[in-house]
């Protein structure tokens, strides 16, 4: 795969990344202290702001700058933890700001201010609005998900091989941060000179990664990547870095994220010698769900500090199909290409795998 694949292939998937919202609520109407009227949809109450769908664009208003606002049946949880559904409309005379809330239930109707209504939701799904206890671990389903995978390889490059891989893939995501931790490994019969597959080599990693967010777009990391692998002559790999990031996408069918990290590498060769070198990485990571399908593409880019014509260019994307209750099949593509590597290694190096998957949590 040449560098000009890889970045066309990053472009085509780039294009699918067009957001797209919607409500289960109808339409509602945000009256805004400068007498402005917007008719959309309100997605969601995000601390003291309204993010309103307005125009196909989603529109993030104070919430005190709103003075009004009507809608049919919504459930709201306010402030003091009262959840109910409820019409919404604007309290009768004076220039106040104040919102009246008339219950379906037929019990008394309630007055209160913009800034008083911490969520909202579906009327028909209030349970939904009951705030969680987040704790470390707690609640795992919301928080955690786990993905155990194992199948087939078929790699070319520096061997013609092909053999098993499997891999294990934990995250913790919430709002403020996120953890997530990698293994794999792929075990493989290599093809001798003779053209029959039997020397067997190995290729193996862990990594370790967390993500503090400052707000919903930019975050700092760290994070390290242990691996040996055979078909490079590496008896081991380690990468250690820090960063700074971007969330350029967060929906719940796309996520896509930029990268830029400085840290170092060592090199440890299976032939002989080590190395240690100080390196920068830009990176990028999406996902993307074609309906039940999605898929899941890293592009890494990470030259030496002190000569950036020697790089590591790492592409690994996979397409995970769901087939029944957690379990699904997938088909991954990972294409490493070092542009200085050790005397007697080829430059590329790709790896095609099948795997049978398991999904744990959202």
């Amino acid at each position: 795969m040449t560098h000009s694949s890889l970045t066309a292939g990053l472009l085509a998937l780039m294009a699918l990344c067009l957001p797209s919202s919607q409500s289960l609520w109808g339409q509602q109407t945000v009256t805004l202290r400068n007498g402005d009227r917007l008719t959309g949809l309100l997605e969601r109450i995000d601390g003291d702001s309204w993010v309103f769908s307005y125009g196909g664009q989603s529109v993030t208003i104070p919430a005190a700058r709103i003075v009004g606002f009507s809608s049919g049946p919504i459930g709201v949880r306010l402030e003091d933890g009262t959840i109910a559904a409820v019409t919404i409309t604007p309290t009768q005379g004076g220039d106040g700001d104040g919102l009246l809330l008339t219950p379906s239930t037929g019990a008394p109707p309630r007055t209160v201010t913009p800034g008083q209504i911490a969520a909202v939701g579906s009327a028909t799904d209030l349970e939904a609005l009951i705030p969680l206890h987040v704790g470390f671990f707690t609640p795992i389903a919301k928080f955690w998900v786990a993905n155990l995978a194992f199948g087939f390889s078929d790699k070319s490059g520096n061997s013609r091989a092909r053999g098993v891989s499997t891999t294990v893939d934990v995250e913790r995501r919430t709002s403020k941060d996120r953890i997530t931790l990698g293994l794999g490994l792929n075990r493989e019969s290599s093809q001798t000179a003779d053209g029959d597959f039997a020397a067997t080599v190995s290729k193996y990693y862990g990594s370790l990664r967390l993500d503090v967010f400052f707000n919903r777009r930019f975050f700092v990391f760290g994070g390290t990547r242990q691996e040996r692998d055979r078909f490079q002559d590496i008896a081991l790999r380690s990468t250690y870095n820090v960063g700074l990031g971007y969330q350029a996408v967060a929906k719940d069918e796309t996520d896509l994220n930029f990268s830029f990290a400085g840290g170092v590498r060592r090199e440890s060769f299976v032939s002989a010698g080590s190395e240690t070198a100080g390196v920068v990485t830009v990176a990028s990571k999406l996902r993307h769900d074609f309906g039940p399908a999605f898929i899941l593409w890293q592009l890494d880019f990470s030259p030496k500090v002190a000569d950036v014509e020697d790089f590591r260019l790492v592409s690994d994307v996979s397409l995970t199909a769901p087939l029944f209750l957690g379990v699904g099949f997938r088909i991954g593509v990972l294409d490493e290409y070092n542009n200085r590597p050790q005397l007697g290694i080829k430059k590329n190096d790709l790896l095609i795998t099948t795997r049978l998957s398991y999904t744990i949590g959202r």
